[in-house]
C-alpha cells in the first residue's frame, strides 16, 4: 500500500517544533511532496539525516527502505539546518496522517 502523506493532516511532535526551524520542517515535507508528485511508492516512514559536509555545507539524506530510495540535497545553512546535525528525523504515515518526529521520540 502506498502511503499518501495528506498534506492537511500533517503533524509535528514538541521536539520538532521547538528545535527544528520552520524552514527545515518545510523543506522535508517538500522533499516527501516531490517524491510524491513523481508519483513514486512512498513508504509509511520517510528518514532523514543531517550531516556537516564542510564550513557552512551541510547534507540532508532522505530515504526509506520500500522501494529502497535515497536522495541527498546539499545546503547552506540558511534552513537552519546547523541545529540538527547529527539527528534524525522518522515521518510517519499511518494512512489517517503524517508525524514528523526526532528518531529519539520514537
Amino acid at each position: 500500500m502506498k502511503a499518501n502523506f495528506y498534506k492537511h493532516t500533517r503533524y509535528t511532535t514538541r521536539g520538532i517544533a521547538t528545535e527544528m526551524p520552520l524552514e527545515l520542517q518545510e523543506f522535508l515535507w517538500q522533499s516527501i511532496d516531490d517524491w510524491n508528485a513523481e508519483d513514486f511508492p512512498l513508504d509509511y516512514l520517510q528518514v532523514f539525516k543531517f550531516k556537516k559536509v564542510a564550513d557552512g555545507l551541510y547534507a540532508i539524506e532522505h530515504t526509506q527502505e520500500e522501494p529502497e530510495r535515497t536522495i541527498v540535497y546539499y545546503v547552506g545553512n540558511e534552513l537552519g539546518v546547523e541545529s540538527v546535525v547529527g539527528k534524525t528525523v522518522f515521518v510517519i504515515d499511518d494512512g489517517d496522517h503524517s508525524t514528523m518526529l526526532f528518531a529519539s521520540e520514537y
